[in-house]
């Protein structure tokens, strides 16, 4: 019966990865079409954390892969963005997933000071221990000490939203997941999905995500819309209570994965393995897979 509801899962999952994001898109770039010197690994540098381009049985999909032995490490991508962005992304299986966060931070390449994050974090409650929390992961984002999301079962009703008032990363599931292993480690979600930022017509930053098993997808989670200049948060009116984010001179991307409190007996931070990014400007974002060792050298690469 498992291996029935796993083989589903998988089937959902790849193609959901085949849709997601496809809106707006305008083109993959082919790493064999014409000069492929460029090595993939130069996208990303990692403290404490080892990076290859791999495929193995922890990863539903090849990419690219790091992997910490600590309890936390950090890393950057060696890129300047423009426009919408989306990475697709997973958490490696075999790994206990209580107490476990990863997060993004998305800065101004011009004024670092203007940023924002998109956590992943393992909800804790009333857990005791590593392999009861397995599977069961949030996601939040954070500006500043404000905090925002939105919940996974009325995720398209104004009471699901969330701030600090009434903030439950419990009540935020999305994939991906973190790992877990054995019978329950799809219990909760998957461990891969994707998070999309997207900007509207009116320039509003907006972020998304896939949702637990992939279903209802994507999932609004916030959008810097402005409205906290006076205005503040407000559902009703369908107010974030965000500060813009114009990020006119393009945005970097920076990484921490990390083992936080409870009774953690494995302080293993959880690996991390990016399978394509999706990138542009609204209407002509193209796709840069990244399980191939070499590509063309994306237009966004910036040196370190």
């Amino acid at each position: 019966m498992m291996g029935k509801r796993t083989a589903a899962l998988a089937l959902v999952c790849a193609g959901i990865l085949l849709c997601a994001g496809c809106e707006g898109r305008a083109g993959t770039e082919d790493p064999n079409d014409g000069a492929s010197d460029f090595q993939t690994l130069l996208l990303v540098t990692a403290q404490n954390a080892e990076a290859s381009v791999a495929e193995n049985e922890r990863m539903p999909f090849g990419g690219l892969l790091v992997e910490g032995d600590g309890a936390s490490y950090t890393g950057a991508f060696n890129a300047v963005f423009e426009g919408n962005l989306e990475f697709s992304f997973g958490f490696c299986t075999g790994d206990p997933a209580a107490y476990r966060r990863f997060t993004f931070t998305f800065a101004s390449a011009e004024d670092p000071a203007e940023s924002f994050s998109v956590i992943y974090e393992s909800t804790v409650g009333d857990w005791t221990g590593e392999e009861n929390g397995r599977g069961r992961s949030g996601v939040y984002v954070k500006c500043g000490e404000e905090l925002r999301t939105t919940r996974y079962w009325a995720s398209d009703e104004a009471e699901a939203w969330q701030n600090n008032d009434n903030f439950q990363v419990d009540d935020a599931l999305a994939s991906p997941m973190f790992g877990g292993a054995g019978e329950k480690e799809s219990e909760f979600g998957v461990q891969y999905g994707t998070l999309r930022l997207s900007r509207t017509a009116d320039n509003v930053l907006e972020v998304y995500v896939t949702e637990r098993f992939l279903e209802h997808t994507p999932r609004l989670i916030a959008a810097f819309d402005g409205s906290d200049a006076g205005l503040g948060f407000d559902p009703a009116f369908g107010l974030w209570g965000l500060p813009r984010m114009a990020f006119s001179e393009g945005f970097t991307v920076s990484f921490e994965s990390e083992v936080f409190g409870g009774n953690v007996t494995e302080p293993n931070a959880p690996d991390v393995c990016f399978n394509e990014i999706v990138t542009g400007k609204r209407g002509q974002e193209l796709t840069y897979p990244l399980s191939e060792e070499a590509m063309q050298q994306p237009p966004f690469y910036a040196a370190s």
